[in-house]
């Protein structure tokens, strides 16, 4: 009974304290999804805020930038209340402030007043050093993800350590003034900060020549929100053709895309993306073996039939056909012009050949088809004899000689008779095939060898 009365008379004089001023509990509804550890490195002024794992695996997950002081406690706290404004020693207030163990709070740095104008500029820059009276001292963004995120009860634990911690130790933002706002208070109204923003300077689409030394870095510089450098922490990514480079390969011609990105010590981010182009080496493509082409109907005139027997390089390899374009322009019945346009980067090669939709077979001239002729009894009945009855070959457009007429000769069943077959095709591969025989007439002669 008595322990009772002597933890009632406590809690009503921290309430007595507290009279005049907010008292809140966090209701963020996202808190309880996760579980969080929060370890204080009180030598490196560092919070670093592990998520625990289902596992019980701890993955640090953010770090921020602390002032903690020589009264602050070592050891293992469960974490207390939340209130969203708290008079500290002084009299001074803190804004989302959480109780770590008995007076030591997570807390933003001091106001003179309950009022986000009246940030102590002083203390606010001595983020990151031993300056509190033991509470730890926090940016407004910094406490409120905590007063937001993670929950009463969750497990806090200060030591001591020469190095940070596994993601390092952020850089705070110094300011000037003697009073001011803290500039990651994006929550407050009327906060000044709010207008602006960091800003990558620098940073333009260029193209760079083949093979040239180039850093995406050079030249470019960071500002954060208060206008100071903040080039450190500066990030890129870099793409060809939609996927992730490590690096601007001068040796690989293309566009890429570099993206800079920057998050401040404040919390806030900007990204700008430029292109940096890469020129070929030996840039201008070449496109050889461009003939006129010979088809049968309309619907065989595509890119894959034109480009069937062109050969189109740069820098002596193949090109790829999505940098080759090809067009067509009718010029009259059948016949149309296609025009090659191979254009990688800003560098490009042009060609032009006809196209020739042709459906009709040749015509051989000086014979007819099932004819019969009659030959001398000595006749040697052979490719020049036979050859001799052709007086030429016509087509509507492909140039045919009679060299170009395929002749086969076969005696048949009735001797003295033999059969010649003629052949002869277009570029667009229309046959003309025709069959004469040939007769020797009677006589003493032996007959004709067929050679």
């Amino acid at each position: 009974m008595k322990k009772k009365r002597v933890f009632s008379f406590l809690l009503t004089l921290m309430l007595a304290f507290n009279i005049g001023f907010s008292f809140q509990e966090s209701t963020n509804a996202g808190a309880a999804s996760k579980k969080y550890v929060i370890k204080i490195n009180k030598q490196m002024n560092c919070v670093t805020i592990y998520e625990k794992k289902s596992s019980g695996k701890l993955k640090p997950v953010k770090a921020m930038v602390c002032s903690a002081g020589n009264a602050t406690p070592i050891g293992t706290f469960p974490l207390g209340e939340k209130m969203r404004w708290h008079t500290l020693n002084g009299p001074c207030y803190g804004q989302y402030c959480t109780r770590i163990t008995r007076g030591f709070l997570f807390h933003s740095v001091w106001y003179y007043r309950r009022t986000p104008s009246s940030l102590a500029v002083k203390e606010y820059n001595k983020l990151g050093t031993t300056a509190s009276h033991g509470c730890v001292r926090l940016m407004v963004a910094d406490a409120k993800w905590i007063y937001d995120n993670v929950p009463s009860g969750s497990s806090v634990i200060i030591y001591n350590s020469s190095k940070p911690g596994p993601l390092g130790k952020p850089k705070a933002v110094k300011i000037s003034g003697s009073t001011g706002w803290d500039p990651s208070d994006v929550w407050s109204s009327g906060n000044p900060w709010n207008s602006k923003k960091p800003a990558i300077k620098g940073a333009k689409s260029k193209t760079v020549a083949y093979g040239s030394k180039y850093n995406v870095k050079k030249g470019i510089k960071a500002v954060n929100t208060v206008g100071k450098d903040s080039t450190y922490l500066l990030s890129t990514s870099i793409k060809l053709n939609g996927k992730i480079v490590r690096k601007v390969n001068t040796s690989n011609p293309g566009v890429y895309k570099v993206t800079y990105s920057i998050t401040d010590e404040a919390g806030k981010a900007v990204s700008k993306t430029v292109k940096i182009k890469v020129k070929a080496k030996r840039a201008t493509p070449k496109i050889s073996k461009v003939k006129n082409i010979y088809i049968k109907s309309k619907s065989q005139m595509t890119k894959k039939t034109v480009l069937k027997n062109v050969v189109i390089t740069q820098k002596g390899i193949k090109l790829d056909a999505k940098y080759v374009k090809v067009t067509f322009k009718k010029l009259k019945k059948n016949v149309y012009r296609v025009t090659y346009i191979a254009k990688r980067e800003s560098y490009e090669a042009k060609k032009t050949a006809k196209v020739y939709i042709d459906k009709k077979a040749p015509v051989i001239l000086g014979i007819k088809n099932g004819a019969q002729y009659e030959a001398e009894a000595d006749a040697v009945i052979n490719d020049d004899y036979c050859g001799g009855f052709i007086s030429g070959v016509s087509d509507n457009y492909t140039k045919l000689k009679v060299s170009d007429v395929n002749i086969k000769i076969k005696s048949t069943d009735i001797e003295g008779r033999y059969e010649v077959v003629y052949t002869v095709k277009d570029e667009a591969g229309n046959q003309a095939k025709y069959t004469i025989y040939i007769v020797k007439k009677a006589g003493t002669a032996s007959g004709g060898a067929i050679s």
